[in-house]
């Protein structure tokens, strides 16, 4: 017989014999069904697999999580500027701006910022729950130096034309000065930056009824050249050209009524002519009472 013990023992002298059945780890194992060792066998790959699948799950959360740091960190430093650069770049509108994510899209080509959609969301956001100043548009025409350093709420609040200083000075042009004397005066008293004025006066277009469809001339040196009104004006420091060019012609929009474009028209001149004349009136005459005379 299989697996059979046999034991002897002296016990009064008698000998007793003991028969025992003794199935070893080996014999159990020899004797399993095939089936079952197949589930365990199976049990063992599933166990593996599921760990896997954990741990690439944990790989994948980690990834993502860095990603989502990476990226919110861009996005705080758009609006933060905690790590910009001041190097300025020039933003340049030809025409006024309505919508942020025209602006904010504008920002982005010029590599000032580099998230564009968050920043586009925070706009719409920041507007919606603090209402004393907006970032939202419209944004005048103009020409702007903007630097990364300024943040997405300073870029935005000086494409609408605020003032990040309340220092102002009053000047007094009388007639008869040029273009390159009225910028002048104005860089001196550090109310713009020459290169700045110029590009505005040359470039922008500004929806006045004197300048709506003015065009360059190869004839006239300086697109502007008679439409910045003479007159007291008083200006931030550091104000924008764009906004110091508007101020000009503004004032002259007031003076040259409807009724004088009307009666120039009567007349077969344009507003172009008409103030072309008036400028050769002005530099002829030597005194304001002599201009009838010389008309």
């Amino acid at each position: 017989m299989d697996n059979i013990d046999f034991k002897l023992s002296e016990d009064k002298g008698k000998e007793d014999i003991y028969f025992s059945n003794v199935n070893t780890d080996e014999s159990v194992k020899d004797n399993e069904p095939k089936s079952a060792v197949k589930a365990k066998s199976k049990k063992k790959k599933k166990k593996g697999s599921g760990i896997g699948a954990t741990y690439l799950f944990f790989v994948f959360v980690i990834i993502a999580s860095m990603v989502i740091s990476i990226y919110a960190i861009f996005c705080m430093n758009d609006i933060l500027a905690i790590t910009k650069t001041t190097s300025t770049k020039t933003i340049s509108f030809t025409q006024s701006v309505e919508s942020s994510n025209d602006a904010i899209d504008t920002l982005a080509d010029n590599g000032l910022i580099k998230c564009k959609y968050f920043c586009k969301l925070f706009v719409v956001l920041r507007d919606k729950f603090i209402t004393s100043s907006h970032l939202g548009g419209p944004y005048e025409a103009g020409v702007y130096y903007l630097n990364g350093k300024m943040g997405l709420e300073g870029m935005l609040m000086t494409l609408k034309g605020n003032n990040v200083s309340s220092e102002t000075v009053s000047l007094t042009f009388p007639e008869g000065k040029t273009i390159p004397e009225i910028i002048d005066k104005l860089s001196d008293n550090d109310v713009c930056d020459k290169t700045a004025l110029l590009s505005v006066i040359q470039t922008t277009d500004f929806n006045f009824k004197l300048t709506r469809e003015l065009q360059a001339q190869e004839s006239v040196p300086y697109r502007l050249e008679g439409y910045l009104f003479p007159d007291t004006y008083e200006f931030y420091i550091n104000e924008s050209a764009a906004s110091v060019v508007r101020k000009f012609i503004q004032q002259g929009d007031k003076v040259f009524t409807d009724e004088y474009v009307a009666r120039a028209k009567e007349l077969g001149y344009t507003p172009y002519e008409i103030i072309t004349i008036a400028s050769i009136i002005q530099k002829e005459a030597g005194k304001e009472d002599q201009m009838a005379t010389i008309s």
